[in-house]
């Protein structure tokens, strides 16, 4: 095993590199820099360490130069070079594997790293900045970890799988990237974690075609369009991510399967927290921010949702929504603008609905039913959720019972004396029989504002939900549609 040096034994990096055998370690000195050459490795299992920083420079070769090519080795360490303005990449590493590329400054090439079936190979605390192209591109390419690199302002995405698998990409900063921050295509299994991916131009992660992908401990924040978009991927997982402030929404989740978002914090995003859409359906979600369901997105499961908005858009009463589950939610209100009921919501803690902007129709669905019932949530004195089915029946009694806990409510109203403000509201329980019985307490001649609502333990929950009325009047005058 030799120590070989730059320029003192040989004048150019390539020609230490053919003379080195396997074992042997290449040191490259500042002194001859920069080197003008492109260096071609077929050698294994040997090492070239830059001192002080040494550049490797493309100006002078042609625009199909990379700066150091591995071409079918094996064990190879390459560290400490600058490798700049090389036509292709400042790396090219093909059909290679079992090598670590380390603390090298790539910049102003067309790519900082490319793998091309390259497998088990480390990329590590390299600076990937100002690139053309993408900072560091893998096709097919598997089994590679991509450690505390810095990614930044690279023309193309920061980031790029294509038909790469398996790979771990952990505690890298990605950064200000002038298309996505991570694009995957067709890319499956590989694992995310514990990265910086802020400020790209675009996505922060893009995927598309790409499954069983896992991402966590992540931060996601002020990219220009979503922080995370999953087009036809299935089974993938997010979990302890932090996404925040990016221009779109957290999460988009677009014509995508059975995927797992667990423990996210979804904070200040433009748009939504996650979006759902185009038959996003299968989709367990257990995180905090406010989620979007649109009229295509069905068969979600959305558990443990904290402090955000659900918002469901115009045409989410649609049969095929019965099978979105929302449950175990704490602290959320759901945002108007979509009938919503035919979704199965469960174990709810705080507020559940904005009545000042649902209208009746929103809060009881007409034509559709669940198990001939619909569903309704009311709130709970403890401010827990008592669960209730109602019958969509307008002038006769709706029939109603608790689910959780196992108790009676009833429908109510609530006066409120118009000629005379300061008097207390009157209040009660709506009889089933439609008798008049519950008018002796109204004064005649006064104007009132009806308001509609339950009653359970003997207090009062409006809907929010008001018609203005005159006594005397007909008993139907307020028996009538809610």
């Amino acid at each position: 095993m030799l120590n070989i040096k730059v320029p003192t034994d040989y004048s150019t990096i390539q020609a230490a590199v053919d003379a080195a055998n396997p074992g042997d370690t290449i040191f490259v000195e500042l002194e001859g820099s920069p080197y003008f050459e492109s260096v071609h490795i077929t050698t294994d299992h040997i090492k070239i360490i830059g001192i002080r920083n040494p550049i490797l420079h493309g100006k002078t070769l042609n625009a199909d130069a990379s700066g150091f090519t591995l071409d079918h080795v094996k064990n190879v360490v390459i560290n400490g070079f600058t490798v700049m303005r090389f036509g292709k990449s400042a790396f090219m590493i093909r059909k290679s594997r079992q090598n670590l590329i380390r603390k090298n400054r790539l910049l102003e090439n067309e790519t900082g790293i490319t793998l091309n079936q390259a497998n088990e190979n480390r990329i590590s605390k390299n600076e990937i900045l100002s690139n053309t192209g993408a900072g560091i591109s893998l096709t097919h390419a598997h089994i590679n970890k991509l450690q505390r690199n810095t990614i930044m302002r690279n023309t193309d995405h920061g980031v790029i799988y294509r038909y790469a698998s398996s790979n771990q990409s952990n505690h890298n900063q990605i950064l200000s990237n002038y298309n996505d921050g991570i694009f995957l295509y067709y890319a499956d299994s590989n694992q995310f974690k514990y990265n910086q991916i802020i400020g790209n131009k675009d996505e922060g992660i893009d995927q598309l075609c790409s499954n069983h992908n896992y991402f966590a401990h992540n931060k996601i924040a002020h990219n220009d369009s979503a922080g995370i978009q999953l087009y036809f991927s299935s089974h993938n997982q997010f979990k302890k991510n932090i996404l925040t402030k990016n221009m779109d929404s957290g999460i988009v989740i677009d014509s995508s399967t059975n995927n797992q978002i667990e423990d996210n914090q979804l904070i200040e995003n433009e748009d939504f927290g996650l979006l759902l859409r185009q038959n996003a359906k299968n989709n367990d979600i257990n995180t905090v921010g406010p989620l979007c369901l649109t009229s295509d997105s069905f068969a979600n499961n959305i558990m443990n949702h904290h402090e955000g908005q659900i918002h469901f858009e115009a045409s989410v009463m649609n049969p095929h929504h019965f099978l979105t589950q929302i449950w175990g939610n704490q602290s959320f209100r759901t945002a108007h603008g979509g009938d919503h009921f035919d979704n199965l919501l469960q174990q709810l803690e705080g507020y559940l609905n904005d009545f000042e902007h649902l209208s009746t129709k929103q809060l009881i669905p007409l034509e559709h039913d669940y198990d001939s019932v619909i569903r309704m949530m009311i709130q709970h004195p403890n401010k827990a959720f008592i669960y209730v089915q109602i019958h969509p029946t307008l002038k006769d009694m709706i029939s109603s019972y608790l689910e959780k806990p196992y108790e009676k409510i009833e429908k109510g109203i609530q006066l409120h004396n118009l000629m005379n403000p300061d008097m207390p509201p009157l209040s009660c329980p709506f009889p089933h029989d439609h008798s008049s019985a519950y008018l002796s307490c109204i004064r005649p001649n006064t104007q009132y504002q009806c308001e509609w609502g339950y009653y359970a333990h003997n207090q009062f929950f409006p809907l929010l939900f008001s018609n203005r009325v005159e006594s005397p009047y007909r008993t139907d005058d307020i028996s009538g549609e809610i």
